[in-house]
């Protein structure tokens, strides 16, 4: 939609502090292409509930593991707000 690429991606999600600051555990997330990441990461920091990522390799990641049952409707809003104002610029 709107020249946004959607797709997924292998990521290592960082295991936290603790015994094991530096351990990381594989995993997938959806990299988004389109807008600069940069921007699209600016933005979705801001929305009502905001939408945390990385960028990796030019695209802004959504690392699957953090996202729990109920996200979607949030997440949807905010990657909509996202594009309406990012497509603008």
């Amino acid at each position: 939609k709107g020249g946004w690429r959607f797709f997924p991606v292998p990521l290592d999600d960082a295991v936290g502090g603790g015994a094991a600051p530096n351990s990381t555990l594989p995993g997938y997330g959806v990299a988004i292409e389109g807008p600069p990441a940069d921007q699209l990461q600016a933005f979705l920091h801001q929305v009502r509930v905001p939408i945390l990522g990385r960028i990796y390799q030019d695209a802004f990641c959504l690392s699957v593991r953090t996202l729990l049952e109920g996200d979607e409707e949030d997440l949807v809003a905010g990657l909509e707000a996202a594009q309406e104002a990012l497509c603008k610029m």
